[in-house]
């Protein structure tokens, strides 16, 4: 898949749209590369695990499964979190979408 056809994309547009305030965090793509399709996400640089769990997170989207992710550590971090992937096992405040 290449990021013009990434569904994370669609999803971050469309809580934008809501008034979301949205970060990512991926640790394979550092830095939003410039697309046509969603030109105003370009040069948004990913946060990083210790962001996530330094709080201030009211939730976290699993859009994206890595499995070198620490998906346990993200969950303890935020009040929800809601797995589009079914990557975050066992936590209770996960909800599978």
């Amino acid at each position: 898949m290449t990021f013009e056809k990434a569904p994370s994309f669609v999803l971050w547009r469309k809580l934008k749209e809501l008034g979301a305030e949205v970060d990512y965090f991926d640790p394979f793509c550092l830095e939003v590369p410039r697309t046509r399709d969603y030109p105003q996400f370009a040069g948004i640089k990913s946060k990083t695990m210790a962001d996530i769990e330094s709080g201030g997170y009211d939730a976290a989207l699993i859009a994206t499964g890595h499995d070198d992710v620490d998906y346990a550590t993200i969950a303890k971090s935020v009040t929800v979190v809601i797995d589009t992937r079914n990557v975050a096992e066992g936590q209770g405040n996960v909800v599978k979408a």
